[in-house]
């Protein structure tokens, strides 16, 4: 019987230290984007020169804006990546993937703004197809 409870009080320990690693395997590396950029605004992030860059969404009728930042580590989705051209202008549309931990900061002079990190993206071309 003592060697039941201790078996069993190892499982709990064990199951109780590996439960924030296994949760945290759950969460997606990163995840899609895509929508119609509203804003490209210029700052400057961690990654250099970048741009604070805001979409709608697609698909999703009324609803809020999000808030993206393109940098020079940002690579377009093709196979092989390369670097990608960033989006420039309101009216394009993008499609990428985008890192959901923590907001990265990017700053317009000395005023901080916050906005998922673009890990991959391809925008439209200027004619607005893709």
């Amino acid at each position: 019987m003592q060697n039941f409870g201790k078996l069993l009080a190892a499982f709990i320990v064990t199951g109780a230290l590996a439960a924030p690693v296994l949760a945290w395997a759950q969460v997606p590396a990163f995840l899609p984007l895509g929508g119609r950029i509203i804003s490209s605004v210029p700052c400057i992030s961690a990654g250099g020169p970048s741009l604070w860059v805001t979409i709608i969404p697609f698909g999703i009728p009324g609803t809020i804006p999000f808030s993206f930042i393109w940098n020079s580590l940002t690579l377009s989705s093709t196979i092989p990546p390369l670097p990608s051209i960033p989006p420039t202008h309101s009216g394009e549309q993008i499609l990428g993937t985008y890192l959901p931990l923590v907001p990265m900061p990017c700053f317009i002079g000395k005023i901080p703004v916050f906005g998922w990190h673009m890990l991959t993206e391809n925008n439209s071309l200027p004619s607005g197809g893709f």
